[in-house]
């Protein structure tokens, strides 16, 4: 059954950690260098009133005084069915992430998943990723095992490794599963570089035999300009997706041009205040922040400017 995963939680995380080509925009990561940062609570509210109502808690992330994060909480929903995700990290001597553990709870909020809970169950789902690492601290290999139930017997789902050249560029991603036979996981994707390390092309073959291949060039600011993506099961498609920056070095547009199209149509605009913090997308969300700089809100709203979601996000500190 196909489902439209409405994901405005991932959308908000997106922009908590937006960047742009040539500099960082000023957001909680800065502060997280230093350690100073405790914990991060998101809430979504139906409207620009915020004082009679607590607000559905979306997104939460809590670090521990390196700035680590040390627990993870994620709510989305879908149009059939809402969940909430709970996730631990765990991490070796050497301050590398090397576990993380998932509980994916299914909700139970109105008629839609009351439903879907009735049709396919309410078992939570169990997830545990780890991560090796080599000598060199680059990591190898990403292992996903999956559980029914809260004995969490772990069983391998998918692993991911990585392979570097002499210089120490990540050349090969080869993915897989214990069957070997799931398309979109089994794959082996090359990665090439011009002379100043950037990533030009990026080719993904699947054990079905397509070739998936993105191709990348730069302006001469070292900014990424083009974006060409084709595939050998659809021979002469083309996708290129184009990005364009204003004198400061901030994306503000980003165009798509399909095969056989003659005008470029655009995929997202970007706004900014004086200070370069990000303001809006395409959409016409605005966002608004603290006197420190962190972000404190993102207002969606229609198309008559009527607010649909309004994400309010603070701060704790040590």
């Amino acid at each position: 059954m196909h489902v439209r995963k409405l994901l405005f939680s991932l959308l908000f995380l997106c922009s908590l950690v937006i960047l742009s080509s040539a500099q960082e925009t000023h957001n909680h990561n800065v502060i997280l260098k230093k350690g100073e940062l405790k914990r991060v609570v998101t809430r979504m509210y139906p409207g620009l009133d915020t004082a009679t109502t607590q607000g559905r808690l979306l997104y939460r992330e809590d670090f521990d005084s390196s700035g680590r994060t040390t627990r993870l909480y994620r709510y989305t929903f879908w149009d059939v069915v809402s969940y909430d995700h709970t996730t631990t990290l765990e991490y070796n001597k050497h301050q590398q992430l090397s576990e993380k553990q998932s509980v994916s709870r299914y909700l139970n909020l109105g008629k839609r998943d009351s439903a879907y809970l009735a049709t396919f169950g309410n078992d939570s789902d169990y997830t545990k990723i780890t991560y090796l690492y080599d000598n060199t601290d680059s990591l190898v290999l990403v292992s996903k095992f999956l559980a029914s139930d809260s004995n969490l017997i772990w069983k391998l789902d998918e692993t991911t490794q990585y392979i570097y050249n002499k210089k120490g560029k990540l050349s090969l991603i080869i993915g897989s599963t214990p069957s070997g036979i799931i398309p979109g996981l089994n794959y082996t994707t090359t990665l090439k570089y011009d002379k100043h390390g950037r990533t030009i092309k990026k080719t993904k073959t699947l054990t079905v035999g397509e070739e998936k291949t993105r191709k990348f060039t730069y302006n001469k600011q070292g900014w990424l300009e083009r974006e060409e993506s084709t595939s050998s099961s659809s021979p002469g498609w083309k996708y290129t997706v184009r990005y364009v920056y204003d004198e400061k070095g901030h994306l503000i547009r980003k165009l798509g041009l399909r095969s056989g199209a003659d005008n470029w149509h655009v995929i997202s605009n970007y706004g900014y205040s004086e200070k370069g913090q990000h303001r809006f997308i395409e959409n016409g969300d605005v966002y608004t922040y603290y006197d420190s700089g962190l972000i404190r809100s993102q207002i969606m709203t229609n198309a008559d400017g009527t607010t649909i979601r309004n994400f309010i996000t603070t701060y704790e500190f040590y």
